[in-house]
């Protein structure tokens, strides 16, 4: 019989989930962003600061789970 899950093995896969789910929206913004261009010069601007805060926290998640550091 397998032992039960501790509180930090329930909550370990879905952060790496979160991580790489935003890390895959950041570079298809990214990519969107590329191919159909802003709408204008506000929108834009929220894409590009959407796509970077998005890329930045899955990069670090991934770096973090590569690294086998423990996200507490």
């Amino acid at each position: 019989m397998a032992a039960p899950a501790t509180m930090g093995d329930a909550v370990r896969f879905p952060f790496t989930l979160m991580g790489i789910v935003s890390l895959l929206l950041g570079i298809w913004i990214f990519v969107y962003f590329l191919i159909r261009g802003p709408d204008g010069p506000v929108s834009g601007g929220i894409e590009v600061a959407t796509g970077f805060v998005m890329i930045g926290f899955g990069s670090w998640v991934v770096w973090r789970k590569l690294k086998g550091e423990e996200l507490n």
